[in-house]
């Protein structure tokens, strides 16, 4: 998106476009800290943009992987967006370890601050309410923590939307059950 300065309408056009395509946000509105480069716009490889399409089109999603290609990143970056756009949302992120997960929050936190502050403030968004290392509220009432992938995770937590990041550990089982009949998902 250019620098230039938006009127209210063009602001308000944005926000329309943002909230209905977590593509179109992320690739005009989010940066990224890179360890060499610093603050720089994240742009998108196509696969990324893939996997937000499935994440959208799909309850569902395994992604197997190599390491390093952004994908936590791109999740991070579909979770600000799904906080951000949707009220009420309860995000968790599980990761092998808690400081991975806690890296995940910090990476939200720190894109969400480097955001446009009339875009914030049209959404009647403030910093997050209630922080910590693993926990964030925005004002909307969207929630996303981040906890260590252990037997209980999760457990008796209604989610909007559950993010898994590097979980197979070799010993990982995942089970997702029906809280009504405790069918297997």
């Amino acid at each position: 998106m250019s620098m230039r300065k938006l009127a209210k309408q063009e602001q308000i056009d944005e926000l329309m476009k943002c909230g209905s395509d977590p593509i179109y946000f992320i690739k005009n509105y989010l940066f990224i800290q890179h360890p060499e480069k610093g603050r720089i716009p994240f742009e998108l490889f196509e696969f990324q943009e893939d996997c937000i399409k499935d994440f959208l089109k799909y309850k569902f999603n395994v992604v197997v992987k190599s390491r390093q290609l952004g994908l936590s990143t791109t999740a991070a970056a579909y979770c600000l967006w799904m906080a951000m756009f949707h009220e009420d949302r309860n995000i968790l992120i599980l990761a092998t370890k808690l400081d991975v997960a806690k890296k995940i929050i910090n990476k939200i936190r720190v894109t969400f601050k480097m955001l446009p502050g009339w875009m914030v403030g049209l959404l009647g968004l403030t910093e997050p309410e209630a922080s910590s290392v693993k926990y964030m509220k925005l004002s909307n009432g969207s929630t996303i923590t981040a906890e260590p992938t252990t037997e209980n995770s999760g457990r008796s937590d209604a989610l909007s939307l559950l993010v898994i990041d590097e979980c197979v550990t070799g010993d990982t089982t995942i089970q997702i059950r029906n809280k009504t009949t405790g069918e297997i998902k």
